[in-house]
């Protein structure tokens, strides 16, 4: 452990989907809400389906903790891309008081899935923490209620502003907060049976809602990952599947695992799950800049793992600060290593009320995609990308030049009684005014485009190799 953490102490300073598919029908797991076979997701017809999206919000982590306060919020969503958001859940806003709980809380986490759902976006139920406590660590975790830290630790006043710049460095010598976590595993207080008594309620809330594709355990834990936090997991996973059997599991490695070390996380004995990780490159959180090193090795080790499990790998976390140098070429290098394993993943993160000032509202981080009149910043552009596909993925490549040039190219085995392949392609935000040319291998396909002009649907009556390729004129 103090290897781990001396290797990961200097890369470890912000908080942390990506899903790796690749077919084994052998271990499919079923259900209306979602259903995973091997280490693809699949929807209700069969389609392998890539998720694409953000967590919402940065802000969710402090009072009020309900930032998404109109359902226009998420208007944009949908022109982006984003089929799915991983929505901060904080169990202090919803349980402040030990065996009470707020409806108000609870009441706003289903109305901000509503709106979800009314576009089109599944939601992953993120139970967030950070350093444990908005009490611990000079102030500056979040997550647990004050009432979870032990009598015998001090408690700190909450601040979670720019004093907090450097938190995640902090809270890995913290000894207080690993006293929290200690005790939190024993159950030596009854916060651990209090935790799983709260995924409890949550869980039958949502255990019939279609728009709920599933829930991220615990972010970021700390502790022992076989002896502590998968013995959690298990225990979780019996009481959400008791509410919600169709639901995905997301499990988050060691907190460390975000700074691109390997995880000692095992198997579980349960399906119908994902391996979670994030990943953050720790020269850009250091200092703000990017020193070159492409991520695909750090996010390949990753894989590894959730090849060995044969379940979907889904990057619950990833991004940058919106003001970093080359931090657009690497987000670039990020989704392109996405696409060519076919993967999905929610970018860290949307947060509408971005300000100058206060950035995300939490620790002085500025990783929100978006700035305060709404617009999108540099670490974000809008990409193509492959949502559907009736069959088994081949290859999905995304160029675009500064020059304008843009070409995307999709191979896929094609299953007819699979239906349609749908390509997200927003053509306006790509081509602009230029022309663009289509051209078509395989036998009987043929394409169309919504009415909005957002997707690309391919169509064939006749099974085997397809491929469409869109390439600019100008």
């Amino acid at each position: 452990m103090i290897k781990r953490l001396m290797r990961a102490s200097a890369a470890f300073l912000a908080p942390a989907v990506i899903l790796f598919l690749s077919c084994d029908s052998s271990t499919t797991t079923a259900g209306p809400t979602g259903r995973t076979s091997g280490t693809y997701f699949l929807d209700e017809r069969g389609g392998v389906v890539v998720y694409r999206g953000l967590n919402v919000a940065g802000n969710a982590k402090v009072p009020d903790f309900m930032p998404i306060k109109e359902a226009s919020l998420l208007d944009p969503l949908p022109g982006w891309g984003v089929n799915v958001i991983r929505l901060l859940f904080t169990w202090e806003a919803f349980e402040p008081v030990m065996g009470s709980y707020n409806s108000e809380y609870l009441d706003y986490i289903a109305r901000v899935v509503s709106w979800a759902g009314e576009r089109d976006i599944k939601v992953i139920i993120d139970f967030h923490q950070d350093a444990f406590s908005r009490y611990q660590v000079h102030g500056c975790g979040e997550g647990f209620p004050e009432w979870a830290v032990p009598p015998e630790v001090k408690k700190d006043k909450p601040c979670n502003d720019s004093s907090c710049r450097v938190w995640g460095a902090e809270m890995i010598w913290d000894f207080d907060m690993h006293t929290c976590w200690n005790r939190f595993y024993r159950d030596t207080y009854g916060v651990r049976a209090r935790f799983l008594k709260m995924m409890d309620a949550v869980s039958a809330r949502f255990g019939s809602n279609p728009t709920v594709l599933g829930y991220d355990i615990l972010n970021e834990p700390w502790g022992d990952e076989v002896k502590e936090i998968a013995v959690l997991y298990e225990d979780a996973a019996k009481i959400i599947r008791n509410n919600d059997p169709d639901s995905v599991m997301f499990l988050c490695p060691h907190a460390l695992i975000s700074a691109g070390n390997a995880s000692e996380l095992p198997k579980m004995s349960f399906g119908n799950y994902a391996y979670a990780p994030h990943y953050y490159d720790g020269s850009i959180i250091v200092l703000n800049m990017w020193l070159g090193t492409p991520p695909a090795g750090a996010l390949t080790r990753q894989k590894k793992k959730s090849d060995a499990w044969n379940v979907p790998l889904f990057w619950g976390e990833f991004g940058v600060n919106a003001t970093a140098l080359g931090g657009a070429k690497y987000m670039d290098l990020f989704y392109a290593w996405l696409d060519a394993n076919h993967a999905s993943g929610t970018q860290w993160n949307y947060t509408p009320g971005w300000t100058p000032d206060g950035y995300d509202g939490f620790n002085d981080e500025n990783l929100s995609i978006v700035d305060n009149t709404g617009a999108l910043r540099a670490n974000y552009r809008v990409r193509p990308y492959a949502r559907r596909t009736a069959g088994t993925p081949v290859k999905f490549e995304f160029s675009g030049s500064d020059s304008g040039a843009v070409s995307v190219r999709m191979e896929w085995d094609h299953d007819p009684s699979k239906g349609e392949t749908r390509m997200f392609l927003p053509r306006e935000a790509l081509f602009g005014a230029g022309g663009y040319a289509v051209a078509v291998t395989g036998d009987s396909l043929e394409y169309s485009y919504d009415n909005e002009e957002l997707y690309l649907i391919c169509e064939s009556s006749v099974a085997g190799r397809k491929s469409i390729t869109i390439r600019s004129e100008n």
